[in-house]
């Protein structure tokens, strides 16, 4: 999704500015099988809770750059000092 991101999204854009927000549904469902299993409230409220598309993609890039990072140190940490 990060990839739409463009000047349309920016404060600069005025009155042409478009909004886009991201729900992320736990293991990758279905909008319609949440709605299925749990009724449109559930949906709803899923929606209400959306994050701008550009803080989550803020968000998952730096989350990202947080799991290499950590990775990166367990793999010092696990190497034998003798090595």
């Amino acid at each position: 999704a990060a990839e739409f991101i463009d000047k349309t999204i920016t404060p600069e854009a005025g009155r042409d500015r478009v909004e886009l927000f991201v729900a992320v549904l736990e293991g990758g469902k279905d909008p319609a099988d949440l709605v299925a299993e749990k009724g449109a409230a559930a949906l709803d409220a899923l929606v209400e809770t959306a994050t701008p598309l550009l803080q989550f993609s803020i968000d998952r890039r730096l989350a990202e750059k947080r799991l290499r990072s950590e990775r990166k140190t367990e793999r010092r940490v696990d190497r034998d000092p003798e090595e």
